[in-house]
Order: structure tokens, then C-alpha cells, then sequence
């Protein structure tokens, strides 16, 4: 079945299952943003709070030996 198909399909369906549908499809795109960029995310995260609690360790030194 192609995409054609699948369109002409969805336009003879009810209000409520196009809905269903769409709810589906937006289910779909949101486990494959979750799987593909989600690690990413969560990686590049860690990464600048370990940028930000080394910044703020250099503070605290500098502070420290200053007063």
C-alpha cells in the first residue's frame, strides 16, 4: 500500500478515527524523537553541567585565595 493509498484511506475515515490516526502517528514521532535524539540530549546535558560545576569550582578556588 502506498502513501496515496494510505491518504485516500484516511479521508474516507470518520472524524474520530482520523483522529485516532493522527493521535497514532504523533505517538509514532514522539517514541522516535525519544529513542534517536533523547540520548543525545541527555548527553550533551551532562555535559554542560559538568562545564558549569567546573566553573563554578574555579570561582569558589579563586574567591578563596583572594580574600
Amino acid at each position: 500500500m502506498g502513501i496515496d493509498e494510505i491518504k485516500a484511506a484516511i479521508k474516507t475515515l470518520s472524524v474520530e478515527e482520523r483522529r485516532k490516526v493522527a493521535l497514532f502517528i504523533l505517538d509514532l514521532e514522539r517514541t522516535h524523537l525519544q529513542d534517536t535524539l533523547g540520548p543525545q540530549i541527555a548527553e550533551d546535558l551532562e555535559s554542560v553541567l559538568k562545564v558549569i560545576q567546573e566553573t563554578v569550582e574555579k570561582i569558589k578556588r579563586h574567591v578563596k585565595n583572594n580574600l
